[in-house]
């Protein structure tokens, strides 16, 4: 939702220096809500080697430890061939596969809402037969409220996979949104333009 107000139009009967001070001059505010997304969880290998290079295979264990995470170990026979995985942790709730393993799971994580507040300070000034000024000011996030939503894309900084940290079961930082994601911090900005 958003709202224009212009100020003068508020004070009609003014004159003198008030009036000079509103005319022209305009604010605006924006309120957005977002309810909290899902993003499905990974094992960040391509378990079902078919060059899925986000990776699948992540299983469900009913009775583990909500919202913990493991990675798995390969059982080898005496040929050094891989017969079977064991989980690193028998209590986690979500297990990432091993290659050539399958899962029909698709596990989500539970990202948070969106409750942001935007505003804008514009005053405009003209000076006869010559030119006209804006003077604006802008503040995105007003009230600094953190916003771990996924988004923007550009900061999911997973190094050099393509898949963020905080989605892989079996990372350190599975979980960990605030390692991984910006907060979408408040951002002040002034603006001239000019028109001639």
């Amino acid at each position: 939702m958003t709202t224009l107000i212009d100020i003068a139009s508020m004070i009609p009967s003014s004159n003198g220096i008030v009036r000079n001070v509103i005319a022209d001059l305009s604010l605006m505010g924006t309120i957005s809500y977002g309810s909290s997304p899902r993003v499905p969880l990974f094992s960040g290998l391509d378990t079902a080697m078919n060059g899925n290079g986000l990776g699948s295979g992540v299983f469900v264990n009913p009775l583990g430890i909500p919202g913990l995470g493991a990675g798995v170990t390969p059982l080898t026979n005496s040929f050094g061939q891989t017969v079977a995985y064991v989980a690193n942790d028998p209590n986690a709730q979500f297990v990432s596969g091993g290659i050539g393993t399958f899962s029909t799971e698709r596990p989500t994580l539970v990202l948070d809402e969106t409750r942001n507040i935007d505003m804008a300070v514009v005053k405009r000034f003209t000076a006869p037969d010559r030119a006209k000024l804006e003077l604006r000011a802008d503040a995105f996030n007003l009230f600094n409220h953190a916003q771990f939503t996924g988004m923007p894309v550009s900061t999911l900084g997973a190094g050099s996979s393509m898949t963020p940290n905080f989605l892989l079961v079996s990372n350190p930082q599975f979980k960990n949104v605030r390692g991984s994601l910006s907060g979408n911090p408040r951002t002040i900005q002034l603006a001239l333009r000019v028109i001639f």
